[in-house]
C-alpha cells in the first residue's frame, strides 16, 4: 500500500503573457531616464531588457510605444532583465495591437542580451 500527495500550484500571473521586442523607457525616482525593451507584455506586467540597474521593488514609469505609460512595481531582478506588474492594467485592444506588430514567433527569435565590457 501506498499514499500520494498531488499538489496543484496555479500560475499568480493574472494575464497571458505574449514575447514580443517594444522599445521602452523607464524612469524610476531620482535616476535618470533609460531606454529599455519590453521583451514580454500583458496587461498586467512585463519583462525588461535593461541597460542600466533597478532595484527590486523600485516603483517606475514604463512608457511603451503611443506614449502610454503605465506605473509599475519591479517584482524581480536577474541578469539584465527586471519583472514589473502594472498598477493599472493596460487595454486589452493595446495588448493585441502591440503583439501584432512586435510579436515572436520563436523565443529563438529575441534579440540577444547585451554585453557588458569588464
Amino acid at each position: 500500500m501506498f499514499s500520494a500527495e498531488l499538489r496543484v500550484e496555479s500560475d499568480p500571473r493574472v494575464a497571458r503573457r505574449i514575447a514580443l521586442s517594444v522599445p521602452g523607457r523607464i524612469e524610476s525616482g531620482d535616476s535618470p531616464r533609460c531606454v529599455c525593451r519590453v521583451t514580454n507584455l500583458s496587461k498586467s506586467g512585463a519583462r525588461l531588457m535593461l541597460f542600466s540597474d533597478i532595484d527590486l521593488g523600485a516603483t517606475v514609469e514604463l512608457t511603451l510605444p503611443g506614449s502610454i505609460t503605465r506605473r509599475a512595481r519591479v517584482a524581480w531582478v536577474g541578469d539584465f532583465e527586471a519583472g514589473c506588474a502594472f498598477e493599472e492594467a493596460l487595454d486589452e485592444t493595446f495588448v493585441e495591437e502591440l503583439a501584432r506588430v512586435y510579436h515572436f514567433d520563436d523565443e529563438d527569435d529575441r534579440p540577444p542580451l547585451p554585453r557588458v565590457k569588464h
